[in-house]
């Protein structure tokens, strides 16, 4: 009597839910770049510049920050705000990822080799 047999009618509920999440998947997975071969830094919401993440080399970013990239990655190694979140939050590199110090408007993140020029995905900048 303890084993509960599941009706067609639940079993074919439960294949719908998967194959919509399964496509769903699929979708999001195809919407992504492959890789991110650069990134962008923006200081005060204008582009300061883009970087390729093939090259190891260090940003000064005007007298508050540097950046650098070694092996394929980015990350903040100094910076001038009180908090250093910036700094503690990591590095990232062609899986994408951001780096923002809000103290100094200072903004690092992956840039999309697929977007359409000009189009740079800040809609707003808030001050």
């Amino acid at each position: 009597m303890g084993v509960n047999v599941l009706k067609k009618k639940e079993v074919l509920f439960i294949c719908i839910i998967l194959l919509i999440a399964g496509v769903w998947w699929g979708v999001q997975q195809m919407q992504k770049p492959e890789s991110y071969k650069s990134v962008t830094i923006i200081v005060k919401g204008e582009v300061f510049g883009t970087y390729s993440l093939e090259e190891d080399q260090g940003i000064e970013i005007n007298d508050t920050n540097i950046a650098e990239i070694k092996d394929g990655q980015i990350s903040m190694i100094s910076a001038n705000c009180p908090d250093h979140l910036c700094i503690y939050q990591g590095a990232f590199g062609e899986r994408g990822g951001m780096i923002v110090c809000l103290p100094n408007e200072v903004i690092i993140r992956g840039e999309d080799m697929t977007a359409e020029p000009g189009d740079d995905g800040i809609d707003a900048v808030v001050r």
